[in-house]
Formats: C-alpha cells, sequence, structure tokens
C-alpha cells in the first residue's frame, strides 16, 4: 500500500512541476517549439503535448538531462524572483534583454543556441550565489 501512495504522490509532484515548468516558460514569452527545445525533448514529445503538461494531463519525460533543464529553468525562475519580488514581469523582461555577460545576446537566446550549457550561464549571470556554490564544491559551471 505504500509503495502505492509513494507512486501517487510522485506522480502528483510530475504532474504539477510540468505545469509549473510550463507556466515558467510561457512566462518567459517562450513559444511551444522553443520551449521543446529548451526542455531537450525533441525526441519525445511534440508541440501539440505542451497542452497537456500545461493542463496538468502528463508528466515531463524523465531523463538525466531533462531533468537538470528543469532545475535549472526552476533555478533561475526562483533567482529572477529574488531580483525582483514585487514585479515578476521584470524577470521575464530580464530574459529578453541582450546581456553583455552573455556575449550581447539574451538569455533565452543563450539557452537556445548553447542549450544546456547556456542554461548554466545564464543562471550563472542572474544566481552569483549559485554561481559561488558551485565553485565550492570545485563543480566547473561552464561545463554542464
Amino acid at each position: 500500500m505504500s509503495d502505492t501512495v509513494d507512486q501517487s504522490e510522485n506522480q502528483e509532484q510530475a504532474l504539477l512541476r510540468a505545469q509549473e515548468i510550463m507556466r515558467i516558460l510561457d512566462d518567459w514569452g517562450i513559444n511551444s517549439d522553443a520551449q521543446i527545445a529548451i526542455l531537450g525533448c525533441q525526441e519525445h514529445i511534440r508541440p501539440r503535448d505542451m497542452r497537456k503538461f500545461r493542463d496538468g494531463m502528463k508528466a515531463l519525460p524523465q531523463s538525466e538531462d531533462i531533468n537538470a533543464r528543469v532545475e535549472h529553468i526552476l533555478g533561475i525562475a526562483h533567482a529572477l524572483h529574488t531580483s525582483y519580488p514585487s514585479r515578476p514581469e521584470a524577470g521575464a523582461s530580464w530574459m529578453g534583454q541582450r546581456n553583455g555577460k552573455l556575449r550581447g545576446r539574451t538569455p533565452i537566446q543563450c539557452i537556445l543556441q548553447d542549450g544546456r550549457r547556456g542554461m548554466v550561464k545564464v543562471r550563472t549571470t542572474v544566481d552569483c550565489a549559485w554561481a559561488w556554490h558551485q565553485d565550492d564544491q570545485h563543480n566547473p559551471v561552464w561545463e554542464s
């Protein structure tokens, strides 16, 4: 019985996480095709599947790469919320503005062009505490 409850809770958490990720990507103004690319799910999902994620009807595919991308998206969103606590739209605006630390690209362009490595660059730019933590653990953040 306990395994059934755990599986049910894990499935519910996975559905909620998919909804949260879709909300974040939607708030950033990213279209479905780009969302699929950002999540690294080109082989697993089609644009029409995105509605199921948004509606909590389907969980995101599970893989080490997709899970790492999800964690970076959540980390970036959290850092933006910390930077702009009373103006959530400012975080979305930041994602669309060119940034010298990203070679003059927008954070969204950096993520789309550089994939997971671009997510790390964006996260390092917006969340210096995360970058310091990675450096303290001798994790090469630019290599992820």
